[in-house]
């Protein structure tokens, strides 16, 4: 700004500015006229004027000397008189500059001009001007360090100001504070791998005087920020080579080993260096340790391979029961891996660690492919567990899963059957022992073993209470020792007996009837089968017929004879029947009445033979005359014209002779109706009457039976005093009319003086 006033001849001190103005626009080099030009601006008060030409002039093309100096004039006056414009100050600061990059009164008043504004990215561009136009070191870490404050503390430009301590690091690469700053920004702004480069960066210009842990740090970064294990092994091999006991670079080379992320290359290489590292410490058990980090990693041939490694080097310990462990394992990844069970069974002859040697056995077999591999290895573990553990239950178990093997050479088979069968005796497990029995009974080729086993597996169901687990034992002896095996064969019978299978049983009693046994067994047995037919299957044709056969060989018997009759009887077989009935009543003279009495209700009720009948029943009452059956079909034959008089001469004759009043009494019916004859009629009526009055006391009935007699024979006086006396006696006066008038009706022609007596009789019966 101007301090003068102008003076009275301001008039001509304008013309003479703008007088200098030109000129100087003529020939900037004027120097001395530049100085009139800035004296008259002043008193004018026209700095303004005077600043724009000096930023006119530095536009144009100049020397660049005249152009430096005009320029240092410009920034001179600028500063004095345009302070207020820092952009007209900047742009002549920028001028100066571009022509002489290192003009350090032009940079210096630059960067504060541009600090003052908070021009940061243009005071930033400054500094990046300046790098790039000087190569002096001291310089360099001036401007490095001023940019790096700008940027991070002003400019909030982080990138900018790490990469302005990345330049300043290697100018001064002891200084620790620089260093961890840089880390902080890093780290903040998650740029791992710069961080890794500055680190080594230091390595490399530090030397041996580098902080400690920088590689340990390295690595660290590679594995949890940038996931480049295989990296990461790189720095800790050559961290280890150079410093074995440093810790922190064991357990990260530990880490990698135990990561399952870590690529199999890597962890092999982690695995290497550190079984070097602790044998060369004369550590085993770190070896070790390592080792069985490393083993859920590998496939099953890396696995294998350290399980070996560690079962050696537990025995070189002298830890052989662990080294057992190791062997197992190997055997439970590869069964078929000979050298190692025999390394394993040597082991376990030195320790006698038998329980874990048949464990082992076991978890192979669980993992073996093979049949034939996998049953070895179960029928070992099951003969260690009996005969060197005497552990029967587990020998048990193991023999039992063998024979669930389904490839199975015969001959092993047969031998755990026969061993498990010992085993089970011993245990009393009698269920579990009747089927390994029925397996060795399907392989033993020794006929009398397989008969002998079979026999004791058929006792031991049925003492289980298994009777078609018995019955097919049997049924298996007998399929291969034939008829001739009586104690299967009997077996047979019972248990099919027991379990009502009829017609399996029939079988069984005919083969056992068949096979040369004794006559009264196979008697027996026919006479069974025929039952069974009757009783059981309803078959009555078979049973007639077996008891036919039985008839045949060794003749009829009351047994045969009614059991014959029943069924002849069921199947309406009468002709049939009435032949055996009446051979046996032939035969069989204590049960003639029986006989003959069935005999004749054949002949009556099925062969319509009544005649026969009556001839039957006849012979039956000569034997037997109290026969209830014989009488009831005489009985029955009264009813039948043509063997009523027959029947009636058999009944009568009968009563008579055991003087049986009332039966011959109640015959009078029947007796009338066979005879024609009057007399004859009159005759049995008036027995009849006798019977009744004298042996029964019945006067009643016996009034009414003479009365019909008085009525058939009226010339017979005896009937007539019989009767006058009991209808007398009884005073049955009306009877006595209806009794003469009968008579009188039925009195013959002819006898009248009969038919006055009887009249006369009447009438005085009247007054009476």
């Amino acid at each position: 700004m101007a301090q003068n006033p102008p003076s009275n001849d301001s008039g001509v001190l304008e013309q003479s500015l703008d007088v200098a103005m030109a000129a100087i626009r003529n020939s900037p080099a004027q120097w001395s006229i530049w100085d009139r030009a800035e004296r008259l601006a002043v008193t004018l008060q026209r700095t303004d004027d005077v600043a724009s030409l000096y930023r006119e002039i530095l536009a144009g093309e100049l020397p660049a000397d005249i152009a430096l100096r005009v320029g240092e004039r410009a920034a001179r006056f600028h500063e004095e008189w345009a302070g207020d414009d820092a952009g007209a100050m900047i742009s002549v600061l920028q001028k100066v500059l571009a022509i002489d990059p290192a003009a350090a009164w032009a940079f210096d008043q630059l960067t504060a001009v541009l600090t003052l504004a908070g021009r940061w990215d243009d005071l930033l561009a400054l500094y990046d001007r300046a790098l790039t136009a000087t190569n002096d070191r001291d310089r360099r870490m001036s401007i490095l360090d001023e940019a790096a404050g700008i940027a991070k503390d002003f400019a909030g430009q982080v990138t900018r100001a790490i990469r302005y301590m990345q330049q300043l690091v290697p100018l001064r690469p002891e200084d620790a504070q620089l260093a961890a700053s840089l880390e902080r920004l890093l780290e903040r702004e998650s740029r791992w791998q710069d961080l890794i480069d500055l680190w080594r960066e230091r390595l490399s210009l530090l030397g041996q005087d580098a902080p400690d842990g920088l590689k340990l740090q390295i690595a660290t970064c590679l594995v949890d920020r940038l996931a480049r294990p295989e990296d990461a092994l790189v720095e800790l091999v050559d961290l280890l080579e150079e410093h074995p006991g440093d810790r922190g670079g064991r357990m990260l080379l530990e880490r990698l080993l135990a990561d399952e992320g870590t690529p199999e290359r890597v962890r092999d290489g982690a695995l290497d260096h550190l079984r070097k590292l602790y044998e060369e410490a004369e550590s085993p058990d770190e070896v070790i340790r390592v080792l069985k980090v490393a083993l859920p990693f590998g496939d099953r041939d890396r696995q294998i391979s350290l399980h070996r490694e560690l079962a050696e080097r537990e025995v070189a310990l002298g830890r052989e029961v662990l080294a057992m462990d190791h062997y197992a394992a190997i055997l439970a990844l590869d069964p078929n891996l000979e050298d190692d069970h025999r390394e394993l069974r040597h082991i376990t002859e030195r320790t006698s660690e038998r329980g874990a040697y048949v464990n082992a056995l076991v978890a192979a077999a669980d993992a073996c492919s093979g049949a034939e591999r996998r049953v070895a290895l179960l029928v070992e573990a099951g003969d260690e567990s009996r005969d060197r553990l005497g552990d029967h239950p587990r020998a048990i178990e193991l023999y039992t899963r063998i024979l669930g093997e389904s490839e199975i050479a015969d001959e092993i088979a047969l031998r755990i059957a026969h061993d498990l069968s010992k085993l089970l005796a011993k245990a009393e497990r009698r269920e579990e022992r009747l089927g390994v029995l029925e397996r060795i009974a399907a392989l033993e080729p020794d006929p009398v073993v397989r008969s002998a086993v079979l026999g004791e597996a058929a006792h031991l169901a049925l003492d289980l209470g298994d009777r078609d687990r018995a019955l097919a034992a049997w049924s298996q002896r007998l399929a291969a020792n034939g008829d001739g095996d009586r104690e299967a064969l009997d077996a047979t019978v019972a248990l099919l007996a027991e379990l009502e299978r009829w017609e399996p049983l029939v079988a069984a009693l005919q083969r056992r009837a068949s096979s040369g046994v004794a006559a009264h067994q196979r008697l027996a047995d026919l006479s069974r089968i025929a039952r069974i037919y009757a009783k059981e299957l309803g078959a009555p044709a078979q049973a007639i017929e077996v008891w036919n056969q039985i008839a045949g060989e060794f003749g009829e018997d009351e047994t045969s004879v009614e059991s014959l009759a029943a069924l002849l009887s069921e199947v309406t077989r009468w002709s049939e029947l009435a032949g055996l009935l009446d051979r046996a009543a032939g035969r069989e003279v204590d049960r003639v009445a029986d006989l003959s009495t069935r005999l004749g209700d054949i002949y009556r009720s099925h062969l319509n033979a009544a005649d026969k009948a009556v001839a039957c029943y006849t012979r039956a009452i000569e034997v037997d005359p109290a026969h209830v059956g014989a009488r009831a079909g005489l009985h029955a034959l009264l009813s039948n014209d043509a063997t009523c008089g027959a029947a009636v001469a058999a009944l009568s004759a009968l009563f008579r002779s055991r003087d049986e009043h009332r039966e011959l009494a109640d015959l009078v019916e029947f007796r009338l109706a066979v005879t024609s004859d009057r007399a004859a009629k009159a005759a049995i009526l008036h027995e009849t009457a006798k019977i009744r009055e004298e042996r029964l006391g019945e006067a009643d009935g016996a009034l009414e039976l003479v009365k019909r007699a008085f009525a058939l024979a009226p010339l017979e006086v005896a009937y007539e005093a019989d009767f006058r006396r009991l209808f007398t006696a009884a005073e049955k006066w009306q009877s006595a009319a209806q009794g003469y008038r009968a008579a009188i009706d039925a009195l013959p022609p002819g006898n009248d003086d009969r038919l006055v007596n009887l009249r006369t009789a009447e009438a005085l019966n009247f007054e009476d």
